[in-house]
This record gives structure tokens, sequence and C-alpha cells, in this order.
């Protein structure tokens, strides 16, 4: 018998770290969030009251859509609320944004949160997310956002997207 061992190879495609600030990461709408850089993380924080909710978005400038097989990759600590995650991507080959939502519970340690692009569904839109930026087509927008009144606090230390491919 031959054993054939297949290896997952990532190659990044894009990544932001954080390490020189809170990059391209904004209040969405009039939703009042705080937004700071701390050490080598960005933080999103609010203290919400009943029936408020707390989002920022961040986007990927890069006109280049992602490939089919593309993963979208967040290292975050969510210390308090719940948090809803919603990725909107542009895939090679399309003209509509794709999205994929997921939601995150609080935890005391660091979580990977992988979203694979090839699971994302068509989101047909004429106006969001694109409204965030007229005039451009970036190739991610993140929005995250509390579910819930009561304090609200998240670190985001890593955003990558990368395209796996599998070797023999």
């Amino acid at each position: 018998m031959i054993a054939i061992a297949l290896l997952v190879v990532s190659a990044v495609l894009w990544q932001e770290q954080f390490i020189n600030g809170v990059s391209s990461m904004n209040q969405l709408y009039d939703y009042t969030i705080d937004i700071v850089h701390e050490g080598e993380a960005v933080v999103l924080r609010a203290d919400l009251e009943e029936e408020e909710y707390a989002a920022a978005w961040f986007s990927v400038d890069d006109a280049n859509p992602f490939p089919h097989d593309a993963v979208m990759r967040m290292t975050v600590k969510v210390n308090s609320n719940t948090v809803r995650l919603r990725c909107f991507c542009r895939r090679y080959g399309h003209s509509v944004y794709f999205m994929a939502e997921t939601s995150i519970a609080a935890d005391e340690h660091w979580q990977t949160i992988e979203i694979e692009l090839q699971d994302t569904k068509p989101f047909y839109s004429s106006n969001f997310p694109a409204s965030l930026t007229p005039g451009t087509e970036p190739a991610l927008f993140l929005i995250i956002e509390s579910t819930h009144a009561g304090q609200f606090s998240i670190e985001i230390d890593d955003i990558s997207v990368l395209e796996q491919k599998e070797e023999k």
C-alpha cells in the first residue's frame, strides 16, 4: 500500500497586524464606539444602553478580488458581549460582494476565527457595503458589531487573507 500525504500550504495574500495603529478601522455610521490602538492590537469598546449597538468596519483597499479558495483569518479576544462578524468579499470573476456571518462569544482567551471565502453567499445590495468607500471597490469589508446592550469590548490582533493549496 502506498500512502500519499497531503500537505496544506498557506500563502499570505494580505495581512494587517495593527503594529502602527488602527489602520482603516472606522465607526459604522452614527454608532458610538471607541477605536484605540493598544500594544499591537486594535481595541473596540462601548458601554451600550438598552437598544443601542456598537459597530465598526474595516476594509482591505486592495482592488484585486480574492481567489475562491482563500480564507479570511482573525485573531481576536472578545472581552465582553457577543460579537457579530460579517465578512463581505469580492472574488475572482464576480461583480457582486459575497457575505458570510458568524458570532463570537466572549472568552478570556485569544481565538482564531476563520471564514472560508468559498462558503460565502452572494450579497445583492446596490449600496452596501460599497457606500462605505464611495468610488472604490475594496476586496474585503469586515463589519464588527455588538449583539446586545451592556459592555462591549473586543481586541483584534491580526487579520489576514490566506490562499490554501494542497501539495502532495
